[in-house]
């Protein structure tokens, strides 16, 4: 896998099911780093798509691909981006602690927002040692549907021990 790598969009929309989103998460797994899923929906996404018809297209093409690359820009080096869907996106970062998912986190939704497109991200980070990629990404999304209910914009940080969520908008 290439150090700043963008997966390819999962064919059903689900990150946990592309396999080089599965790939990097078991790669940092393997190797005993501490890592973060971030599970980041585009906050207006669905309503642009609906209210705008066909001549928008193409400026809704030019928006997206230009918040894609501002969030990769607002990633390190070894933090790998990838679409999930239309609007939704994964990464998957090495981290140190939960204050470091947070950093980045807010890096890449501040990035978006400069693009032109709010968004929101759940966040899950490992316990040491933990190899389980299905229930980080299930943890990830579940604290980005919690900060959904609770409004957009902001990001939410999944606390395994406690089942709460942290949430900063």
């Amino acid at each position: 896998m290439s150090e700043r790598a963008v997966g390819e969009q999962a064919r059903n929309g689900q990150a946990r099911n592309d396999a080089a989103f599965c790939a990097r998460v078991d790669e940092l797994a393997a190797g005993r780093a501490r890592h973060a899923v971030l599970s980041i929906d585009t906050d207006d996404v669905s309503q642009a798509n609906h209210e705008s018809g066909d001549e928008a297209g193409a400026e809704r093409s030019t928006v997206a691909a230009a918040m894609q690359a501002a969030m990769q820009a607002a990633l390190r080096m070894n933090d790998c981006l990838f679409q999930t869907g239309d609007g939704e996106f994964a990464v998957v970062v090495p981290v140190r602690d939960e204050g470091d998912a947070l950093r980045i986190a807010e890096r890449i939704r501040r990035a978006a927002e400069r693009a032109g497109r709010p968004v929101s991200v759940g966040i899950a980070v490992s316990e040491p040692g933990s190899t389980e990629r299905g229930e980080l990404f299930a943890r990830a999304d579940t604290a980005l549907r919690g900060l959904r209910r609770r409004g957009c914009n902001g990001t939410a940080l999944a606390h395994p021990e406690q089942h709460q969520l942290l949430i900063r908008s």
